[in-house]
């Protein structure tokens, strides 16, 4: 059924003529007109004009300097999902729709980050995977280790998909990777054995280094397999 129109709110047109403005006419770097000078030309109260560039500061778009006032820090969200993470936090489904996105990103990324890759970044790889695998070796890991261990192997992960050069998919990596893992790590604790997947990432380096799509693709699909099967095993013995 059609239902009649409803003008937008004060605030949803200062946020519809702010955001115009800051992509036409500005870039990263550039200072926004102070709020009273914002509120003016817009002719609407400064509570309004605050409450509309709050949208851009939730957004990463733009953030507060001392002595500059509001600056454009981005023109693409750093993190798409941000606000949204305590929501999905509590689905039942979270990690599997994560699980499959990630999948989807990865493989997707696999082309672009074999043509894009350079010995500087084998090299970055390589020496991240090492510490990665010796630390995975220690008997007595305390919890700040493990804390350590999982944040490398998050960079690690980001570091392939960043060699796709692709802005979008870099906003949604805080999502599809940090995320992602600390749901898995809630939901297993310590008791899984990572190893076999430190060692895939030596996999990835040499389907990287060689120009293999077909062995790289392989690896990740495993490797991310690997997580769901660990993951609906100690569902089920729940």
């Amino acid at each position: 059924m059609l239902q009649p129109v409803k003008c937008k709110n004060t605030v949803d047109m200062a946020i519809e003529h702010i955001g115009n403005y800051i992509a036409n006419n500005m870039r990263e770097g550039d200072v926004l007109p102070s709020e009273r000078e914002l509120a003016e030309k817009l002719q609407i109260s400064r509570n309004i004009t605050r409450e509309a560039l709050q949208h851009f500061r939730t957004l990463g778009i733009i953030e507060s300097k001392p002595k500059k006032g509001a600056t454009v820090a981005s023109l693409l969200p750093n993190d798409v999902y941000a606000n949204y993470k305590p929501f999905l936090a509590i689905s039942p489904h979270t990690f599997q729709d994560l699980a499959h996105l990630r999948l989807t990103l990865e493989l997707g990324c696999a082309e672009k980050a074999i043509e894009n890759v350079t010995p500087e970044d084998i090299e970055y790889l390589q020496n991240l995977s090492e510490k990665i695998y010796a630390l995975s070796e220690k008997k007595d890991n305390d919890d700040f280790s493990k804390t350590f261990l999982h944040e490398k192997d998050m960079e690690f992960h980001m570091g392939i998909m960043k060699l796709s050069g692709n802005v979008l998919i870099n906003s949604l990596l805080p999502l599809v990777v940090e995320f992602f893992d600390e749901q898995f790590l809630s939901s297993l604790s310590n008791e899984i054995e990572f190893k076999k997947g430190y060692q895939e990432h030596f996999e990835m380096i040499d389907a990287l280094q060689n120009g293999d799509l077909d062995k790289l693709s392989a690896v990740i699909r495993s490797h991310l397999n690997g997580y769901l099967k660990n993951y609906d095993k100690k569902i089920m013995e729940k």
